[in-house]
């Protein structure tokens, strides 16, 4: 939310991952790594004032990676 009242919206547009998914669910995993100066939220202003240390620091996180290993079969 911007100033806690409108919600706003972007998209990191540099990322990879990999998802296996194994015959037993406990088995699976997914890994994902985005760059985070490749946010974008379509407001020039606001994507760098994301990268900067007052939010992702970019400059010494380059990175954000997630890893998953707990999988749920649904349905």
């Amino acid at each position: 939310r911007h100033i806690g009242m409108a919600r706003v919206h972007g998209r990191f547009n540099v990322f990879a991952g990999a998802v296996r998914i194994a015959e037993r669910m406990e088995e699976s995993a997914l890994h994902v790594v985005i760059d985070a100066a490749s946010i974008d939220t379509n407001v020039p202003a606001r994507d760098k004032h994301l990268r900067s240390p007052d939010f992702l620091d970019a400059a010494r996180f380059p990175t954000l990676e997630f890893y998953g290993d707990r999988f749920a079969h649904r349905g």
